[in-house]
């Protein structure tokens, strides 16, 4: 008896192993995006260029500016640094106030739990803060191609001038 009920509850692990978790979202609701991923390019010069990255490859990154909305072609080599963000990330301030709130039931055990709920809540919101950016230590700049509006280059009847 206790060697089925074991062989059972094994079956249902290997089973449940084979689902995919529910969370994930399903397929058809994956958002598909035509364009780049947002870039904040700061030259030597100290020039900074916002915009849409269009096209990067190991020489060159082409940016489509904000303001402007021209393309600009800014060289690798005259590249200080630069924050690509392909997503935009959750604001999670708003549970600082709460998590602090909760450890008022602790009575005098709030001179103790208070700071760590403080700390906890608080990473939580600057990490989130953070997430779904790429600085470039991270990553050099001819792997941004893969967050641009042309990953493979631009197509060949493609004129920088025609992209808005």
């Amino acid at each position: 008896m206790k060697t089925s009920a074991f062989q059972l509850a094994f079956i249902l692990c290997f089973l449940q192993a084979c689902s995919y978790p529910r969370y994930l979202p399903k397929l058809e609701d994956i958002d598909v995006n035509e364009y780049g991923a947002a870039i904040r390019v700061v030259r030597n010069n100290r020039e900074s260029v916002s915009g849409e990255l269009i096209h990067a490859d190991h020489a060159k990154l082409i940016v489509l500016t904000d303001k402007e909305r021209k393309c600009k072609s800014i060289p690798i080599r005259d590249i200080k640094n630069y924050t690509l963000r392909y997503a935009k990330s959750r604001n999670y301030y708003w549970t600082t106030a709460l998590l602090l709130a909760l450890p008022a039931i602790n009575g005098i055990y709030v001179l103790f739990t208070g700071p760590i709920h403080l700390v906890g809540a608080l990473s939580v919101a600057m990490g989130s803060e953070r997430a779904f950016t790429y600085h470039s230590t991270d990553m050099r700049a001819g792997e941004l191609r893969l967050f641009a509006r042309y990953p493979q280059g631009l197509p060949p009847n493609v004129e920088l001038n025609q992209i808005k």
